[in-house]
């Protein structure tokens, strides 16, 4: 089983660590989220650093409009931004997360680069010496 690295939005990595937002919505997945695989959140610009994981708890793949009227709340996005999200599509998956963690000491873009670390779009899965690097350098 890979660690995966997320790539999310700072404003929905607020809400994630508030504990508002257990659920990430997305167009499309990898094969290996799966039950109890470790995401590594990377805060995308402006912050630009892996602040935080959690475990995937299920993974559902549904239709955009069971995905806008079951969990759209819960995402914390509004209709509009949500339209926009799933223009096009006809189907999406629902990432529930569980053991939500903010590390206290944030690993920035800078000093992943020197790792050959690259942020991802959407998602990437952590080469062993990405992961062991995070794994070491984070404070929980």
């Amino acid at each position: 089983m890979n660690n995966i690295i997320i790539s999310i939005k700072p404003k929905f990595c607020k809400e994630i660590y508030s504990g508002r937002k257990i659920l990430e919505l997305r167009k499309s997945i990898g094969s290996e989220f799966i039950p109890g695989t470790r995401l590594y959140i990377y805060a995308s610009t402006p912050t630009k650093s892996i602040n935080g994981e959690a475990i995937i708890d299920k993974v559902c793949r549904l239709s955009i409009e069971e995905i806008k009227k079951s969990y759209l709340a819960a995402a914390c996005i509004d209709e509009k931004d949500f339209d926009s999200y799933y223009l096009g599509k006809s189907v999406g998956y629902v990432i529930f997360l569980r053991d939500i963690k903010k590390y206290s000491n944030e690993l920035s873009l800078q000093e992943m680069l020197k790792i050959g670390f690259h942020a991802p779009q959407s998602f990437a899965y952590a080469r062993p010496e990405i992961a062991e690097f995070i794994e070491l350098n984070k404070c929980i």
